[in-house]
Order: C-alpha cells, then structure tokens, then sequence
C-alpha cells in the first residue's frame, strides 16, 4: 500500500512538471480534399498546425496576434513538442481530423522574444498586481478616463491596465466593464 500511494505521488508530481512546459491545444478539426488522401492528408496536418498556433495566440498570448502572419509554418513546427490524432476519417480523396498539439512554452518563448515580444510568466506575476482587463474599444472610447492609467498589456481586443482604486470607482462610475486580476 505505501508503494502504491508513493507511486501515485511520483506520477502525479511528473505529470505536473511537465504539464507546466507545455500548452495543450486540443480540437483543431480540418478537412481537406485533394487528388489523393496522402496529399491531402499532408496538407491538412500544415493546415491545422496553423490553426492550432492561431487559436493558442487568441487564448494564451493575444498581444503576439499583430506578429502572427510573420511567423512561417517552419517556425511553428519548431515550437510543437508533438502531436495526435484523435480520430481521422478519409477517403479516396478526402481526409478529415480531429489534432490535439503540445507547444512547448520555451520555444514559444524564443521564439517571440525573437520578434521582440517578452512573453515571461514571471513578469506576467509582476503585471496582475492592481491590474485589471478591459476591452480595447472603451479605452479608445473613454480615453479620457484612462489618463493617468500604466498600459502592461494589450492587444486588438483587450488591454490589460495597473490602475488605482480611485481610478477604478471612476470606472465603475461611469459603467465601463472590467475584470479584476487576482495573484
């Protein structure tokens, strides 16, 4: 019984560990059709490696999404530790699937660092600190009210904001929607 119980820590300990160097993106479905199921299929697992990295842009890192169409398929692939195949159906010509893909957070990392983007989860911890998120278009449409306002992140559709107590009363007065960031 001890060893069983030790080796349930051991497992549960690794399977934390390395789920902290990953990013799982899971359900990218693609169908593709082509003169063969092979072609197909070959373009189909670039279509939705594309698609994987788009959709782990908008969930984990929308301030890289303006950097996104500079980023070759190449440089993808390097930042993908691996991937599955949940399940695949095809025929002479068609091929569909359903992919599930790892990136790994340190070649994420290099990789926007190479675009001059810093992406690093300590400076993440420093930023929540008396932050909150609002949505981009009532910054631009209440500028006024964010004057005094430090911007640590932003993107198309949100901004992340270090702002005081006295400026978010002046936010909720004039009912402009926000989210809190707790540590």
């Amino acid at each position: 019984m001890k060893y069983f119980l030790f080796s349930l820590f051991v497992i549960f300990s690794l399977n934390s560990f390395c789920s902290s160097k990953f990013i799982n993106i899971n359900e990218i479905t693609v169908k593709i059709s082509d003169k063969n199921s092979l072609i197909a299929k070959q373009k189909a697992l670039s279509n939705a490696q594309n698609l994987a990295f788009s959709k782990l842009i908008i969930v984990q890192y929308p301030e890289v999404n303006y950097v996104k169409d500079k980023i070759s398929l190449n440089q993808i692939q390097e930042c993908i530790y691996d991937y599955s195949i949940e399940e695949e159906k095809f025929t002479e010509k068609i091929y569909m699937a359903e992919f599930s893909f790892r990136f790994s957070k340190e070649k994420l990392k290099h990789l926007f660092k190479s675009y001059g983007i810093n992406s690093d989860e300590d400076e993440m911890s420093v930023i929540m600190n008396n932050s909150l998120v609002v949505y981009t278009k009532d910054f631009l449409n209440h500028f006024n009210l964010f004057q005094n306002v430090s911007i640590k992140r932003f993107s198309a559709r949100r901004m992340i904001l270090q702002i005081s107590k006295q400026q978010k009363d002046i936010l909720k007065n004039n009912y402009i929607k926000f989210a809190e960031i707790n540590d």
